[in-house]
């Protein structure tokens, strides 16, 4: 057992020493488009009869800001971000429909990232949080939706960065973002479910604090 303390202290050390000439801490903002994906709804009318629906959406876009520190290639950092997107239809219904479905999130990401002693770092991450997802639906101009829901929230992303100089960086970056199912409740006083699943292609700056 003391042997197995040890070698893990010895590890860590190893770990933080190599990795302290670039530790510092960042921040950085991103921005692009995305793509929500199609939604397969069931719900309960106010009578109690079930239904089901498939929303098709538009490309929508994404913004988020994220601040973090850098252990010299492993990440750990806080992010808040919002997607929007533009119904498009409703599989079943034959009048016109418009509306918006909407997600803020505030997630904690795992970052790693690759060649440190490059000015070139892809990288790859994960992050779980909370989201609030919200949709606003009109059939024919009529809201038949206005509704919101805190809910589980994952994603993984990955991309590549840049080094500008030793403070700035630019990145590219695919990223899938994901909720627990959705439960909303329509102006008649009915639910739908419906999970939340998000694909976007993000453009961002980072800001590093370190000399």
């Amino acid at each position: 057992m003391n042997k197995v303390s040890s070698l893990l202290v010895a590890t860590t050390a190893l770990v933080l020493g190599t990795g302290s000439a670039q530790a510092q801490w960042y921040m950085g903002a991103d921005a692009g488009v995305t793509f929500l994906e199609d939604a397969d709804i069931s719900g309960r009318d106010n009578t109690g009869s079930t239904w089901t629906d498939t929303s098709g959406n538009k490309a929508g876009y994404g913004l988020q800001a994220h601040g973090g520190y850098d252990f010299g290639g492993p990440r750990l950092e806080a992010e808040v971000a919002y997607r929007g997107s533009s119904l498009d239809s409703l599989a079943k219904v034959t009048q016109k429909v418009s509306g918006d479905t909407s997600a803020l999130s505030f997630m904690t990401n795992g970052v790693y990232q690759f060649m440190p002693n490059s000015n070139w770092h892809p990288f790859i991450g994960a992050g779980i949080g909370v989201a609030r997802v919200n949709a606003e639906w009109k059939v024919n101009g009529e809201r038949v939706l206005n509704d919101s829901e805190w809910t589980f929230a994952y994603q993984g992303f990955a991309g590549v960065a840049y080094d500008i100089d030793k403070k700035w960086a630019v990145n590219a970056q695919y990223r899938y973002f994901a909720t627990s199912d959705v439960k909303l409740t329509d102006t008649d006083g009915g639910t739908g479910t419906f999970g939340y699943h998000n694909h976007a292609i993000l453009a961002g700056l980072t800001y590093k604090f370190g000399k």
